[in-house]
Formats: structure tokens, C-alpha cells, sequence
């Protein structure tokens, strides 16, 4: 995984954009990009919001 960008949105809430690769161990491999939308619940960072995406962002 590569942390392509993270944000914070106040105190109790953080998101962030991903580069990942899921593999198996036939040699399947789909490369996708990720966006998150995390919030902080009682002292743990969640998952609120996920977004899963096969095309390349804008450079």
C-alpha cells in the first residue's frame, strides 16, 4: 500500500487516499485506489467510508 494523501477534518474525523494491490496466491492481482473517511471512536480509528476505484487519479 501507498499513502498517496491524508487529511484531517476537525478532531474526530481524518480521510486519505491510497494506492493498493490485492493479491492471491495464484498471482491474481487487481491494482486500485482507495479513499477513507476514518473517524476517531472511543480512542480507536475506524473505518466510516470507503471508496474502491480502478482508475488512475489526475496527475
Amino acid at each position: 500500500m501507498t499513502v498517496l494523501h491524508t487529511y484531517s477534518i476537525g478532531q474526530g474525523a481524518a480521510g486519505g487516499f491510497a494506492h493498493v494491490v490485492f493479491r492471491d496466491p495464484t498471482g491474481w492481482e487487481a491494482p486500485v485506489y482507495l479513499s477513507l473517511a476514518l473517524e476517531l471512536s472511543t480512542g480507536t480509528w475506524r473505518i466510516r467510508q470507503y471508496h474502491v476505484c480502478t482508475i488512475d487519479p489526475p496527475r
